[in-house]
């Protein structure tokens, strides 16, 4: 199995290597399947599982060209960006037509999906863009900004790192989505070998959900404020 650092998900700092590598360890484990990890970087796991070095890899999104290369799992979990503000500061929102009036922040060179990008171009949105992920949000705890869009799978762990654990706990997230979804699944060689695993795989991982162990797995690690 080839991973590389994606924390909160994966990681060897983490007790089982992050949520999603015990999520992946124990569903096949429910098949008799014992899991090795390899680490390395991304491309590089991508790549050996294309040429049946290696069996698999987490934590991929399907694309025309992927799917000539290695096969998919059933989709393991979603993601999407959202928007983060003080709990203090609490809003709502389902049109860009409702942010008129709100300050943004956002990261230099970083695309937020259509709709944000096209109201941002039209100074339709008033849009703050700084240098990282990290200004932003502790522009967002000093009220320099009022919402900061990251991703729901990334962002809380981003600002775990950032903030002290007292500026940590004032931050909470709105549930509207700002783009769309999208899934995550496990590549497969595409060989008889990884064709055999992909669908142990995919069985174990319907028992997973079927017994609420996967979203326990990764809803911490994930959404810690609504694990809370």
């Amino acid at each position: 199995m080839g991973v590389s650092e994606w924390p909160p998900l994966v990681s060897k700092e983490l007790d089982n290597n992050g949520a999603l590598a015990r999520l992946v360890t124990e569903t096949f484990a429910l098949q008799g399947v014992e899991v090795e990890y390899r680490w390395a970087p991304w491309r590089r796991a991508y790549e050996n599982v294309k040429s049946g070095t290696w069996d698999s890899s987490p934590g991929w999104i399907t694309s025309p060209e992927r799917l000539k290369e290695v096969s998919f799992s059933e989709a393991v979990f979603e993601s999407y960006q959202v928007f983060f503000h003080l709990k203090s500061a609490a809003f709502d929102w389902n049109d860009m037509s409702d942010l008129k009036a709100v300050t943004i922040g956002a990261t230099i060179g970083y695309n937020y999906g259509q709709r944000f990008q096209e109201a941002e171009k039209a100074g339709f949105i008033s849009v703050e863009r700084g240098a990282s992920d990290e200004v932003n949000i502790k522009k967002l705890v000093f009220g320099r900004i009022k919402i900061f869009p990251l991703n729901i799978l990334t962002g809380y762990d981003i600002a775990r790192k950032a903030l002290t654990p007292e500026q940590f706990g004032l931050l909470t997230h709105h549930p509207e989505k700002l783009d769309d979804s999208r899934t995550y699944h496990l590549i497969f060689s595409k060989n008889e070998k990884g064709e055999k695993m992909r669908q142990m795989f995919n069985r174990g991982l319907e028992l997973m959900q079927s017994e609420g162990r996967a979203e326990r797995y990764l809803l911490k690690a994930l959404h810690p404020m609504a694990a809370q």
